[in-house]
């Protein structure tokens, strides 16, 4: 076990709960380990336990964040749960076997949440997601998180940036041509799209990619919006096996974590081509199974999503009659309908079953969330999601 990584504690896995922060930076991702680390003993100097049954942080500032905004030097945890601050309490069967993890000044805060996130969407997106595309601000820094992905992957990996991508975060203020792509992944396909429908860019190698499978490419190696970038974006969701899903959700996973995200709302996806494609049956078994398989260290708070056309029975009635609200685990559970039940309500004009599904699913006990969209053909940067 790796005190680098915010998974600190197996199984319990209570970790995720907490972030720590280096100075101005975040302490949490894995591969920061070598980056002077907080220090780890056993509490009796015994280097023979086989596991631990918990852990103490010492000497940090600590944000409780409880009714008085306390901060404290140490927190203990046994067995999975925090069970003391500011002092340790440790029962006697385990305190010869425990961590004490000095964090030299470092500060400790709760896991952060997103109350509104298309996680599992985002897992499952095709291809070697490269979610770190989003810290990047300029090409070079672009190039440089592409070439180091390249050098970690097989050739007949795609290397994908799907939506979290736009030419103003770049202080070029452009996207990087495919002559800078072919220099640094020259043996890899790298497919980049911006938010739902595109533009997209590519490489030589992609452009021989999507030539396969019949998707025209401009000899500059963009792809143009719409269509062309909805076709290109779903030829490669089609290839995806199980593993692929399963390997990007643990890889989001571990980028959340890295940044202190430690529980989720999740609001699935829609069922048109594009970056907001999601597939119900297989994005939502790939988080069964990592759920299953113990791997989930996000929660992850799922809302299901329906788009029904008229107040007569539909996908809503099905979840109303067949699921149960607030099901679930620590680390997943259900806990509404939505963010939509029926079509997109644009510019205020609301769908006229929208009333008679949102009493059904009052007087079920169930709770909603509903995500308003501008009209797309109106505003050439506003989309559903």
């Amino acid at each position: 076990m790796r005190v680098s990584c915010v998974n600190l504690s197996s199984p319990g896995r209570v970790f995720v709960w907490l972030t720590l922060i280096l100075g101005t930076g975040i302490w949490t991702a894995c591969s920061n380990e070598q980056n002077n680390p907080p220090n780890e003993v056993n509490s009796t100097g015994n280097q023979t336990c086989a596991e631990h049954s918990g852990y103490e942080l010492i000497n940090g500032q600590i944000i409780t964040m409880d009714e008085n905004d306390s901060v404290v030097s140490s927190l203990t945890v046994e067995n999975g749960h925090i069970v003391a601050l500011g002092a340790t309490k440790f029962d006697q069967k385990s305190a010869s076997c425990h961590r004490v993890i000095d964090l030299a000044g470092r500060t400790v805060i709760p896991g952060l949440i997103d109350s509104h996130v298309h996680f599992v969407r985002a897992g499952s997106a095709p291809g070697h997601d490269l979610r770190a595309a989003e810290t990047a601000f300029s090409i070079a820094e672009l190039l440089e998180l592409i070439r180091t992905q390249a050098q970690t992957l097989p050739e007949d990996r795609v290397i994908t940036i799907i939506g979290g991508i736009t030419q103003q975060q770049f202080s070029e203020n452009r996207f990087p041509t495919l002559q800078e792509l072919d220099a640094v992944a020259p043996n890899h396909a790298v497919y980049a799209q911006r938010g739902f429908f595109g533009p997209a860019f590519t490489n030589s190698a992609g452009k021989k990619l999507f030539a396969a499978y019949g998707i025209s490419v401009a000899q500059d190696g963009t792809i143009e919006a719409g269509k062309a970038t909805g076709a290109a974006f779903m030829a490669l969701k089609a290839s995806q096996t199980d593993e692929d899903r399963k390997q990007g959700l643990l890889r989001l996973q571990r980028y959340a974590n890295s940044l202190g995200l430690t529980t989720v709302a999740d609001e699935g996806g829609v069922l048109f081509p594009g970056a907001g494609f999601f597939d119900p049956g297989n994005d939502y078994q790939t988080l069964l199974d990592v759920w299953r398989d113990g791997g989930l260290t996000v929660r992850i708070r799922a809302q299901r999503l329906s788009y029904d056309s008229d107040a007569g029975p539909g996908k809503v009635e099905e979840y109303l009659n067949h699921a149960w609200p607030q099901f679930g685990d620590e680390f997943l559970r259900t806990t509404s309908l939505g963010e939509h039940i029926v079509s997109f309500p644009q510019n205020g004009q609301v769908d006229p079953a929208y009333g008679a599904k949102i009493e059904k699913i009052a007087l079920k006990g169930w709770s909603h969330e509903q995500h308003s969209t501008s009209n797309m053909k109106t505003s050439s940067t506003s989309t559903p999601s």
